[in-house]
């Protein structure tokens, strides 16, 4: 338990407090902490942001101060990337391979139809790999949100959500490049569906030795390449024969 002590001066009257509730953030309950060992979800954290929402609603208008101690947001999505560490560990999970092969960059994405409702770290909807064979080694995640608007997701200002496009899918591989100016039209006679705009999407590049040089969170990887070395891809945006 922690404690919170206000001090007072001198003839202070009841328009001096309660000017704004002001919370240390710090994650010594996550279940990830080696010494608190209270084990806090992330639903465990949501459910207190909420109690302090309607603490600051009822005693200050609203007025809610979040001061970030730590976090281990990384480290929970680092944790379950290494719980599937290749293709074949992904697909026993039920993952599945979207887009239709390994694209230099961004990786081959494997789905496996869970996380899609609120941010989980620990959760990923989507894991990423260095190839399409069953011993093709985890390189990264991806995070889907809904909305209007790019999800919260990670805690700070570097998670830099993105969407695509006009994409065309037939089943789950991509009948033509993400972000290209083919009409839906085009689509359906190809046999796909069209998607106008995607959900958010967000990369982590979580995995050790797969760090990219681009940022955590950026939307390529540069040290994903072809197996010939090169960016060379096919008119889908995939490299040759993968």
């Amino acid at each position: 338990m922690s404690s919170f002590n206000a001090g007072r001066y001198a003839g202070v009257n009841s328009s001096d407090f309660s000017k704004l509730v002001l919370a240390s953030a710090g994650f010594d309950a996550h279940w990830l902490d080696p010494l608190a060992r209270l084990q806090l979800t992330l639903r465990g954290y949501e459910q207190l942001t909420h109690s302090l929402l309607d603490i600051a609603a009822r005693h200050c208008g609203g007025r809610l101060v979040l001061c970030l101690d730590g976090g281990y947001y990384l480290v929970a999505a680092r944790d379950v990337a290494m719980r599937y560490p290749t293709v074949a560990d992904a697909q026993r999970a039920g993952y599945h391979l979207v887009g239709g092969g390994f694209g230099p960059g961004s990786g081959a994405h494997y789905i496996g139809f869970r996380g899609f409702g609120s941010f989980d770290p620990a959760n990923p909807p989507t894991l990423i790999y260095d190839g399409i064979s069953p011993t093709s080694q985890i390189v990264g995640l991806m995070y889907l949100g809904g909305g209007a608007t790019a999800p919260e997701g990670f805690a700070g200002p570097n998670d830099h959500w993105h969407r695509h496009s006009n994409v065309c899918l037939r089943g789950t591989d991509s009948l033509f490049p993400a972000d290209s100016d083919v009409t839906a039209a085009q689509c359906a006679a190809a046999g796909g569906n069209f998607m106008a705009i995607t959900t958010w999407m967000v990369h982590a590049w979580v995995v050790p030795g797969w760090e990219s040089s681009q940022g955590v969170f950026s939307h390529e990887n540069p040290n994903l390449r072809c197996a010939d070395g090169t960016f060379n891809t096919d008119a889908i945006g995939r490299c040759q024969g993968s």
